[in-house]
């Protein structure tokens, strides 16, 4: 999913989420809690909420160091090999900001 939007400078950007669960319609977003604060991911965080609520989608952003917790290193250095079924049973259970 590319979301393009225009930032406050009027440069034309692409938001592109980190994990889209089409079946429980939830974008999730990664960052680190001490991110969320930044300008460009609040204009993305923004943008991809106008996106979800257009679509009918939930958008949550959950702390990257929740997900390497959750998510052990043998798993997160398989990355291309991620089997996308677990992943998704082990996000319906995230800790949300």
């Amino acid at each position: 999913l590319n979301i393009p939007f225009i930032n406050q400078q009027d440069f034309h950007r692409i938001y592109i989420p980190d994990f889209i669960d089409e079946f429980s319609k939830i974008i999730y977003e990664i960052k680190p809690k001490e991110l969320t604060g930044k300008q460009n991911i609040k204009e993305k965080t923004k943008v991809g909420k106008e996106w979800c609520y257009r679509n009918g989608y939930d958008f949550k952003i959950v702390e990257g160091k929740y997900i390497k917790e959750l998510l052990n290193d043998d798993i997160l250095q398989l990355l291309g090999k991620l089997n996308i079924k677990n992943l998704k049973n082990k996000l319906k259970g995230l800790k949300c900001l």
